[in-house]
């Protein structure tokens, strides 16, 4: 594993490469973002209850789950779903017991139904190396109307 993780992850050639790296920094991962005293999470959980009431929120790329513990902490009662690459991380996301469901999957290729989240979260995907502009529209697709 490179010393630069993130620089790691981002040249990853393509979605199984960038899986296997996320499955091999999965055990440290939390670890080095508190190192690098990351606040991601926290911020996007602010603005996503700012929306108001939620029933059902998708976290697309959970990682370790660390959007799961936000939002816990705030007292949210919603149905939260998980998807991710990495079947390392999602390990990791589940043993935070934050999920109602966790999804191995593609952001461009979503095993969920049409409209079934209320709302999407996402922190540190939509970035250098990550995801391609299409998930975008995978992404709307499970958005509710409205949502």
């Amino acid at each position: 594993m490179n010393d630069d993780k993130l620089e790691w992850v981002f040249v990853s050639g393509d979605n199984q490469q960038l899986a296997d790296r996320y499955d091999r920094w999965a055990t440290q991962y939390d670890a080095d973002h508190n190192g690098w005293e990351w606040i991601g999470p926290a911020k996007a959980v602010e603005q996503l209850l700012a929306l108001g009431k939620l029933s059902t929120v998708l976290d697309a790329r959970c990682g370790t789950g660390r959007v799961g513990a936000e939002l816990a902490a705030t007292g949210w009662d919603g149905t939260l779903v998980g998807a991710a690459l990495s079947a390392g991380m999602l390990a990791v996301a589940a043993e935070t017991a934050h999920y109602e469901r966790l999804v191995q999957a593609s952001l461009t290729e979503l095993l969920l139904e049409d409209g079934c989240v209320d709302a999407v979260i996402a922190t540190g995907v939509f970035t250098h190396g990550h995801v391609r502009p299409e998930a975008f529209m995978e992404v709307l697709r499970v958005v509710r109307s409205g949502g």
